[in-house]
């Protein structure tokens, strides 16, 4: 049995619209102009090795919390906090506003409170 796949990605340059296609084996770009370059799987690895060389591999794109609003984000917590937000928690504010409080995403007060024994439903 032969395991199939196909995926496509777009993106926009000054130049135009780019469009990427890989089939099983086979990766063909279509260019703004129309010009099409196919390759082999094993020949756009070999490009994408060359231009991490020459240019730096892609930045990682930013998660969605991943911004100014969560200033505490990886911080660790501390008694006086754990004790804060059970009180918040207990007052039943929302998630969102308790992450708000502490400058944290909302998975990381859920998370927080899991820890603490606190089931959120």
């Amino acid at each position: 049995m032969t395991t199939v796949f196909s995926k496509t990605i777009s993106w926009r340059s000054s130049d135009g619209e780019f469009t990427l296609t890989m089939d099983t084996g086979v990766g063909e770009l279509l260019a703004p102009d129309g010009q099409v370059t196919r390759m082999t799987i094993a020949q756009w690895r070999d490009v994408q090795i060359a231009l991490n060389e020459l240019i730096g591999p892609a930045p990682l794109p930013r998660s969605r919390g991943d911004d100014s609003s969560q200033p505490n984000r990886g911080q660790p917590w501390t008694a006086e906090s754990d004790t804060e937000l059970r009180s918040l928690w207990d007052r039943k504010l929302p998630i969102r506003a308790i992450a708000e409080h502490f400058g944290r995403s909302r998975g990381a007060i859920t998370a927080r409170l899991a820890r603490l024994g606190i089931v959120v439903e």
